[in-house]
């Protein structure tokens, strides 16, 4: 079983890399942060949070903003999941 900080550390480190992956994806659709805000029903400081890594995301939000960008939750997860081995692979 995980101990409490090793969760916290977990949860920080999927928060960054889906914020990663949510802005890969907007920018590959040169949209701005405000045009993924209207597109989603979220808020532009809640796309900075998201993307910065600096909010836990919930499901919900995460599923408004693959709405948003044309992409399922399953897609996005794969992408989070290339990412994390390619940061483990840098020692991110």
């Amino acid at each position: 079983m995980l101990k409490r900080n090793e969760l916290d550390a977990l949860e920080e480190r999927y928060s960054r890399i889906i914020g990663h992956c949510v802005r890969e994806r907007r920018m590959s659709l040169s949209w701005s942060q405000q045009r993924l805000a209207d597109a989603s029903g979220l808020s532009r400081a809640e796309i900075q949070f998201v993307e910065r890594g600096r909010r836990r995301a919930k499901i919900g939000t995460v599923r408004r903003l693959c709405a948003a960008l044309g992409v399922s939750y399953l897609e996005l997860a794969a992408q989070a999941e290339r990412v994390d081995r390619e940061w483990e692979k840098l020692g991110r």
